[in-house]
């Protein structure tokens, strides 16, 4: 029966990329063991070589075990490629990997593991292209199966086993293990149940506080979203967190020997600013462009300002502290380099830290006290119109909400 399907599936993938009109792999995911996943790449014609879509630093090819000696995997300028030793063609080429988290700069893990076994899968650190990719590429083709009692959700569709789909985009979120599916009034979460009882506590008690106040400033989402959050213990000394959205998902993941809240605030920001990011549209996914990304990382950490100032007005000291060390840590960073400097540096903490403050000078300067809300309802008008994020785009919205003096003062800062 698998080999039917498998079968099926490579004859309705070689179907679809004649309809696209280009060769397109198939991209076969296979848990073999809780320990253990396999991911296979199948060409429709022989090829030189295959390069990912996205790679943001070498660690692939040390974590990804090719399962044929024949075969290679350099990290050239940026870029991962697979090819033969030999310099021949192939059409098929199978990866071992280590189901685990890694830290990825400006990208999200290709496993997310929850506490009891299960797992959160990001597609798009699979994306590969037959030889070279041009940057057109938007359509992937995937096969996923896991064991025949596992659930699989897909899209906010539950599916047992194995499930085929075609991706795009960002890529996509993908669970697989047997963690309860939750239905809320605003979004669907699936929570791992070994996470902190107060992190729980918090989040089941103000996130959908948050996303009703959103809904009410911003048009309600057109789909409930679906909400993960899980936690995996590593005793190798690292630890952390890391949050983020795609269409209709947001997730959060936490890591370490252990977890601990030395700031419920802290705790409840970083909610607040992924809750924001699901309001913000899929506009700013427009530009890959890093040194951009203050427009809106900043941006959501101004409604985490707003939406923490409002339903819990407790958080004013809070608020104010971290508003004034956000202004310093930019003018200290923007006094010395642009920017794109600090884009190129890496140093996107402070990137972020001055986009809140430059929404922070807007709302100030035009004393607006919805400018969050109505800011970025005409930037996104603008961005529309324009078809391209930049910096234009943000100081044409901004201009209407400021004098001329004030306006210049913010293109200074913005556009030095």
């Amino acid at each position: 029966m698998t080999r039917l399907f498998s079968d099926l599936v490579f004859l309705l993938a070689l179907i679809s990329s004649h309809a696209y009109g280009q060769n397109v792999l198939i991209t076969e995911l296979a848990k073999v063991t809780d320990k253990e996943w396999r991911v296979t790449y199948k060409s429709l014609t022989p090829v030189n070589s295959i390069t990912f879509a996205i790679t943001r630093d070498d660690s692939r090819s040390k974590r990804w075990l090719i399962s044929d000696s024949q075969f290679e995997l350099i990290h050239l300028s940026g870029r991962d490629i697979v090819t033969r030793k030999d310099n021949q063609l192939f059409s098929e080429v199978s990866f071992t990997l280590t189901p685990s988290y890694i830290h990825l700069p400006k990208y999200y893990s290709p496993f997310a593991r929850f506490s009891d076994g299960g797992i959160l899968v990001h597609s798009a650190r699979f994306f590969a292209c037959p030889n070279l990719c041009t940057g057109f590429e938007n359509a992937w083709y995937f096969e996923l199966t896991v064991n025949p009692d596992e659930r699989i959700v897909l899209n906010g569709q539950q599916h047992q086993g194995q499930v085929c789909w075609w991706d795009k985009n960002d890529g996509t979120k993908i669970y697989v293990g047997n963690n309860a599916i939750t239905e809320h009034p605003s979004f669907y979460s699936v929570i791992d149940q070994g996470l902190d009882e107060k992190l729980q506590g918090l989040l089941l008690k103000f996130f959908p506080k948050m996303m009703a106040h959103l809904s009410q400033k911003f048009s309600p989402l057109a789909t409930k979203p679906m909400l993960f959050a899980s936690f995996e213990r590593i005793d190798d000394g690292r630890k952390g967190r890391q949050g983020g959205v795609l269409p209709n998902q947001v997730f959060m993941h936490w890591y370490g020997k252990e977890q601990r809240i030395k700031n419920r605030y802290e705790v409840l920001w970083f909610y607040a600013h992924e809750a924001a990011h699901l309001y913000q549209g899929e506009h700013k996914q427009f530009s890959g462009d890093q040194s951009l990304a203050w427009i809106h990382e900043g941006h959501a950490d101004m409604l985490a300002y707003e939406l923490l100032a409002t339903l819990l007005p407790e958080t004013s000291s809070y608020l104010n502290k971290r508003r004034i060390q956000a202004q310093q840590r930019c003018q200290a960073a923007i006094s010395m380099d642009p920017l794109a400097t600090l884009a190129e540096q890496g140093r996107y903490d402070v990137l972020y830290d001055c986009g809140f403050s430059f929404y922070w000078f807007i709302k100030q300067k035009s004393g607006n006290d919805q400018l969050a809300y109505v800011f970025w309802s005409n930037f996104v008008s603008n961005l529309q119109s324009a078809n391209k994020l930049d910096i234009d785009v943000f100081l044409l919205t901004a201009k209407p909400f400021l004098n001329e003096r004030d306006y210049l003062a913010l293109t200074e800062k913005v556009a030095n």
